[in-house]
């Protein structure tokens, strides 16, 4: 019998992943759905489904100057990203 390839993993390469700076969504699903997880844990039944449906509709209802605030904070970490990873370019891997 000839060996097979294990594809469940892309081969690894020298260079180290470097993630891609959070957008203003992301930052806010991030901090919302810790949030939810503590006030969840006392909610029966409560899955990540739901969560992540919530956070989007509160996303969607929030006040403009809310959203402001955390695109004002996606341009931050964005900065800071530049300084640490000089020369990033997001390059998606083709399928």
């Amino acid at each position: 019998m000839a060996p097979t390839r294990n594809t469940s993993h892309p081969p690894e390469s020298n260079s180290p992943h470097i993630p891609r700076p959070p957008n203003c969504f992301i930052l806010y699903r991030s901090e919302k759905l810790a949030q939810l997880r503590r006030e969840a844990s006392e909610i029966p039944g409560c899955s990540f489904k739901d969560t992540r449906a919530l956070i989007s509709k509160m996303w969607q209802e929030e006040p403009e100057e809310v959203l402001e605030y955390w695109r004002q904070k996606a341009e931050r970490k964005a900065a800071e990203h530049r300084l640490t990873y000089p020369g990033y370019k997001y390059q998606p891997k083709k399928k």
